[in-house]
């Protein structure tokens, strides 16, 4: 099934960009960055958010605040 994270994500790109600029670990940057890259649609898949992000694909499924279902 095909999602579109452009209206699943509620966010605008600049309230996800400033909430990235305010997060102080790591994990929280790349989940940020995550929901930003999705809502631009420079990535369009969890694989390929996965592939730029380093990490498998199930470990942005499992995080719900990462893709929002």
């Amino acid at each position: 099934m095909r999602v579109n994270y452009q209206c699943v994500i509620q966010e605008t790109p600049s309230q996800l960009k400033k909430l990235q600029t305010q997060q102080k670990e790591l994990s929280k940057f790349r989940k940020m960055q995550g929901l930003y890259l999705l809502k631009t649609g420079e990535v369009k898949t969890v694989t390929h958010l996965a592939t730029y992000l380093g990490v498998h694909r199930v470990t942005i499924r499992r995080n719900p605040k990462m893709v929002r279902r």
